[in-house]
């Protein structure tokens, strides 16, 4: 049922993206889904997550078996500056 779900057709396009304040998180240890239902339960402007894997940081990071970056994408400031007292 789930084999053939497509997570692209629900993500915003790109200039909706290029308008929004993007912050990157590598490092952290607590899932994604939590993360995300803290955005959505305390932030207005929450857009989407973009998971984007890192094959340079694999050469350099020897500790990572798959080394990725996640980007939140908000389009208001104040809802970055509450997400980065969080969780950076």
């Amino acid at each position: 049922m789930f084999a053939s779900f497509n997570y692209e057709a629900f993500k915003p396009q790109q200039e909706i993206l290029d308008k929004c304040y993007r912050i990157e998180l590598t490092k952290n240890d607590t899932p994604l889904w939590k993360i995300r239902k803290w955005c959505l339960a305390r932030t207005d402007s929450f857009i989407w997550i973009e998971t984007v894997e890192n094959e340079d940081a694999y050469l350099i990071d020897e500790g990572d078996d798959f080394p990725v970056k996640h980007f939140f994408y908000f389009y208001a400031p104040q809802d970055v500056l509450l997400f980065k007292l969080k969780w950076l």
